[in-house]
């Protein structure tokens, strides 16, 4: 299943968050970043990204139809007559049943929206429509639904009931007329039973079209839903160590702990990599992005660099830091003068809490000791702050 790992900065001020979360918690922010009213401008979905994104706000179908629960009082009525109805627990399940309609008839107005962030969903349980077999043909009707018994096997429950009943007659705690009312209803459940369904379905007939659009609906956020296990299970789920003194412990406890460990095993061990919620773990502790570093001699601050860096910045440097976390706002003439003497090197500042970020990028190619006397376009202003915010953090 294909996802995207890109990230984009949600808040100003705040480091980039995956688009496929902020589509999860914040749809509504992704159309204003697609109609540019954010304060990124025009901005482009990649076709996975947007794919997701319309599968994750498509609207569930809806329809006009709804169930008039007094045609099925009158279909019922030649039953529910019957003296034994009386009993508080028979008038009780009957009542459901009717309120069941009129909770049918509301959950179409909101059209029974699934959500595709869940983990599991299916039609068994989350659809409008019960499902049976009849002459080997399936028919489709109205899933009612009550909090208190089985309305969608109504007579079932009734004939449960009845069977109650007629222990209290055994045991001589029921009068004779009940007892012959209760044994009347039960001679007929068969035929209540198919009174009952043939009212249902019916309804599924008309209601077709509607099951028909809400299947592929369910079938469009079934994939929405996949989509997300795969990207969550990629990006959020956590690693163990398979070796070394920490095997089978967390990535991040030892991160937490023993940071040291893990640069040791990144640059030692060939199968070890970091990803997702653990590799920006590091980076917030590490303070760089192992994966972000060029191979180009040119693109590791020397030690004179260094130097420089620790001048303009107030701070030390890590040789193999790209993101710098100071007390305070750089001098913005001292960090001009510096890309002055490395006119390839590019940087950018963010603030955390009391903190602020400077991360750098391009290469530290000294313009005195080079036949490099370009000057950095926007465009490539531009590119090198994109490559910031979406890669290295």
């Amino acid at each position: 299943m294909d996802i995207s790992e890109r990230k984009i900065v949600y808040k100003e001020g705040q480091r980039p968050k995956y688009i496929f979360d902020i589509i999860e918690g914040n749809p509504e922010w992704i159309g204003l970043l697609i109609e540019g009213k954010t304060f990124h401008g025009p901005f482009e979905l990649n076709d996975i990204e947007k794919t997701y994104y319309e599968l994750a706000i498509l609207e569930a179908p809806h329809t006009d139809i709804r169930l008039d629960v007094n045609i099925l009082k009158q279909a019922l009525a030649p039953y529910l007559q019957e003296p034994i109805f009386e009993d508080c627990r028979l008038q009780l399940y009957t009542e459901e049943l009717y309120k069941s309609i009129e909770k049918y008839n509301k959950s179409l107005d909101n059209g029974f929206k699934l959500n595709p962030f869940r983990e599991y969903f299916n039609s068994y349980i989350d659809s409008p429509y019960e499902a049976i077999i009849i002459k080997n043909t399936e028919v489709l009707y109205p899933r009612l639904r009550s909090d208190f018994c089985n309305v969608q096997s109504y007579v079932g429950t009734v004939k449960q009931r009845l069977q109650g009943i007629r222990s209290k007659y055994n045991k001589g705690n029921l009068n004779e007329e009940l007892y012959q009312s209760e044994e009347r209803v039960r001679s007929k459940l068969k035929d209540m039973e198919v009174v009952f369904y043939t009212v249902l379905i019916s309804y599924g007939k008309e209601l077709q079209s509607y099951f028909d659009d809400w299947r592929k609906y369910m079938y469009a956020k079934t994939e929405a839903n996949n989509m997300f296990l795969s990207f969550h299970h990629r990006c959020h789920c956590r690693e163990y160590m398979t070796f070394g003194r920490y095997r089978n412990k967390s990535v991040s406890s030892i991160i937490r702990k023993d940071i040291g460990y893990i640069k040791w095993a990144l640059k030692n061990s060939s199968g070890f990599t970091l990803k997702g919620d653990d590799l920006e773990e590091f980076i917030e502790k590490a303070g760089y992005d192992p994966y972000a570093i060029s191979s180009n001699i040119n693109a590791i601050p020397s030690d004179e660099t260094l130097v420089d860096l620790a001048s303009f910045l107030g701070s030390p440097c890590n040789l193999e830091s790209v993101v710098f976390s100071v007390s305070h706002q750089p001098d913005m003439k001292a960090l001009m003068s510096l890309t002055e003497k490395y006119p390839s090197l590019r940087y950018n500042i963010t603030s955390k809490g009391d903190l602020y970020l400077i991360t750098l990028s391009g290469d530290f190619e000294d313009k005195n000791n080079s036949n490099c006397d370009a000057v950095p376009t926007d465009k490539d202003s531009s590119h090198s702050e994109r490559t910031v915010r979406e890669i290295i953090y």
